[in-house]
């Protein structure tokens, strides 16, 4: 997390400002580099760090139209250009997307837009209005964040209700309180306090907040309590609800008694706490109640709302009552009031509990949860809707357990390899059918899983049709769309699909940031074909890969010659075919293992059952093999025969090798990318392949010497009239 910026334009006053000075005033070492900041000047002329660099909008921001609008408009480039890997907002709405793989987190704070019953209490009008608006942009807010820092478990337990599901990335993080409220104040009383004891609420003049409760019980306490006594609302009084206040204070007789002095320095709310001989705390509804910590933190006996998140923060050493009730309030007020050791006692309790919230705890928490999420890794999607047979099924399958249980991922997948394989560890799985409607709906899907700064790894050859905000990465695995291989001679459906296939790639690449090939063939392919590069990444899978080498030189009386392979053309299955013809007509029926699937692969099974039993060939179908079966066959088979034409990787020249097979293949390019074969062969030349199994069974084939041109001469005469038309047998 090199570079970081933070939209605060939001934070105008309060608990905003307060968080911010405290978190930006203690910067972990080394991490983040710099910090840009987008707040309010006198927020940022606080922050004395070379590593904060304070930043103004082009135009003003005070009018909350104007902020979202010019947020909208300039953030995202105003990340791009500083180079931004973390985007934070604090104020709790998400206000602009991220550029390329940036990071988003936000605050959950405002807790009134998810209250039906606080929103009731707001006339119809623009503030109702507002908590309804908030509560949709927060919650997309929170549901897209990479990281939400939430206040309370009770706030996390509030959202993930409204969401009807967990918020991955979250973390509770209350806010800690200034060391100021714990120490003594010093020098006078301030001059808008009164001379003899009080009862003390810091708080905005809110409906929730309900200040109305606490005057009405204050005229009751009044009526029995004849000391004097005052109760003192500090917060700005200039909302509506603040006027009904000062209303209700004057129908109950109470202007001497009740001060309202207004929104108050920051610096001055300590003394007003220490000097104060009840605190109390009325609210409703909240996310984090800082102003209870506070005045905690002053050693104070607290009367606290019972509403949550309350008992949250005030543990057992408070005394809770029922915001709404007027009579529970005063009863309590009074009991107080009559029992100093009891006021000392919970005095002593709030100022000890209340050592559990610190800011020093706050700021590490954040910043740890921070480097976190830089160092987690950014979340990883599997496109592979179109992979469920061959090579590409093997590898996806390896690739899904090493990911499962091990490294956050969801994954897109062709219904029929979501059923044969694990995935119940990923995050969600989407699962295809294999049709062309539903092929095209996991595009769909997949833009809508693809968030900022997740990474993407297109697994079937094909790119996603749309641009994502995701790193994306292709894996090329068919030569057929990399080179410019005919498609002449391929059954009309393949042809067809993979002419669509070829067109997809071409025109899509453009939505892909890094190619992945599993041979240097391949990569030259790429680069000759579209101009750009890709990097080499092989892997085979796990079990494989450490397959019993202890196989190696033993003794596989089989003598059978194993070919892996599914039944498309280019895996060469006929020209194999004659090749043992050829052998058989020279008195040589070595054993032959094949893996075709006879549902797929159909009429080529039919056509080698008719070859086999018209020429007596030593040749058997195992079908189509388990990953066990086939590892089982390499241990028993004495060689692989791999007579293909065309592969981006080869993987069972890399499984035969594991299990200490000798090779016979093609003298092809893709072959010299994995291994060096004991024996090759011209692929395309049955006679070829048939000399290159004689080799391996050291049976010499015999060869006709030369003839001069007189014996030439006479052995065709002689040809002739034996009417024979063989002049040199194979």
């Amino acid at each position: 997390m090199s570079v970081m910026l933070i939209d605060a334009l939001s934070a105008r006053q309060g608990g905003g400002q307060t968080y911010l000075l405290n978190l930006l005033t203690r910067l972990p070492p080394g991490e983040p580099s710099m910090i840009y900041l987008l707040a309010p000047r006198e927020v940022g002329e606080q922050v004395k760090s070379e590593r904060v660099r304070l930043l103004q909008p082009e135009w003003p921001v005070r009018n909350g139209l104007a902020r979202t609008v010019w947020e909208k408009l300039f953030l995202r480039r105003h990340a791009a250009r500083l180079g931004a890997s973390v985007i934070f907002f604090p104020g709790g709405v998400v206000a602009s997307s991220a550029p390329g793989s940036s990071r988003q987190v936000t605050m959950f704070r405002n807790v009134i837009p998810f209250d039906p019953a606080q929103r009731a209490k707001y006339p119809v009008g623009y503030q109702r209005l507002r908590n309804w608006a908030l509560e949709r942009v927060m919650l997309k807010s929170m549901l897209e964040a990479d990281l939400v820092i939430f206040l309370s478990n009770y706030g996390r337990s509030l959202i993930e209700r409204r969401a009807g599901r967990a918020i991955p990335g979250a973390a509770t993080i209350p806010h800690g309180i200034s060391p100021v409220f714990r120490a003594p104040p010093s020098g006078a009383k301030l001059d808008w306090l009164p001379d003899h004891p009080y009862l003390l609420y810091v708080s905005s003049f809110e409906p929730y907040k309900a200040q109305l409760e606490v005057v009405r019980a204050f005229a009751r306490v009044m009526q029995e309590w004849k000391d004097p006594l005052s109760l003192v609302l500090v917060g700005p009084h200039n909302t509506p609800y603040a006027r009904r206040v000062t209303q209700e204070i004057r129908s109950q007789g109470l202007e001497g008694r009740v001060l309202m002095p207004g929104n108050k320095r920051y610096g001055d709310l300590p003394a007003a706490h220490h000097h104060s001989l009840i605190g109390i705390f009325a609210s409703e509804a909240e996310n984090c109640p800082n102003a209870l910590l506070e005045a905690m933190a002053a050693g104070k006996p607290i009367l606290c709302s019972s509403r949550p998140p309350m008992p949250e923060f005030g543990g057992k050493a408070v005394w809770y009552f029922d915001p709404s009730s007027v009579e529970e309030l005063s009863g309590k007020l009074l009991r107080l009031l009559r029992e100093p050791a009891t006021r000392e006692r919970l005095g002593a309790a709030a100022a000890e509990w209340s050592r559990r919230f610190d800011w020093d705890q706050t700021a590490r928490a954040t910043w740890s949860a921070l480097r976190k999420l830089e160092q987690s890794g950014q979340p990883l999607i599997v496109h592979a809707p179109n992979v469920h047979v061959g090579g590409g099924r093997e590898l996806l399958a390896a690739l899904v357990q090493s990911l499962d249980g091990r490294h956050p991922y969801s994954a897109v997948l062709d219904e029929r390899f979501a059923r044969e394989v694990d995935v119940r560890h990923a995050a969600e799985v989407v699962r295809v059918r294999p049709t062309m409607v539903q092929r095209l709906a996991a595009e769909l899907r997949l833009r809508a899983l693809a968030r900022r700064g997740a990474r993407v790894l297109c697994f079937g050859n094909l790119p996603p049709l749309f641009r994502l905000p995701a790193q994306v990465f292709l894996y090329l695995q068919n030569r057929y769309l990399t080179g410019n291989h005919s498609l002449i001679g391929l059954p009309a459906r393949m042809a067809l699909r993979l002419a669509i296939e070829r067109w997809w790639l071409a025109s899509r690449l453009k939505n892909v940031d890094t190619i992945v090939v599993q041979t240097a063939t391949m990569q030259l392919e790429v680069r000759e074909r579209f101009g750009r590069d890709a990097i080499v990444l092989p892997f085979l899978p796990q079990q494989r890969a450490h397959a019993a080498d202890s196989h190696e030189g033993k003794e596989r009386p089989s003598g059978a010659f194993l070919y892996v392979a599914s039944g498309e053309p280019h895996k060469n299955h006929r020209c194999l075919l004659q090749a043992w013809i050829a052998l058989a007509r020279a008195g040589l029926r070595p054993p032959l293992w094949l893996t075709l699937d006879a549902g797929r692969y159909g009429q080529l099974v039919r056509e080698i059952d008719a070859r086999v039993s018209g020429h007596g060939l030593n040749i058997v179908n195992l079908g189509n093999l388990s990953r066990e079966g086939i590892t089982d066959a390499y241990h028993t088979a004495a060689a692989l025969i791999y007579p293909s034409t065309l592969e981006s990787y080869g993987l069972p020249l890399l499984e035969a090798r594991a299990a200490g097979l000798p090779i016979l293949t093609g003298e092809l390019d893709y072959v010299r990318d994995v291994v060096d074969p004991e024996e090759t062969f011209d692929p395309h030349s049955a006679l070829s392949i048939a000399r290159a199994v004689r080799r391996f069974l050291k049976r010499a084939e015999q060869r006709a010497a030369a003839a001069s041109a007189d014996e030439f001469v006479h052995r065709l005469i002689a040809a002739s009239a034996d009417a024979d038309p063989t002049i040199i047998r194979a």
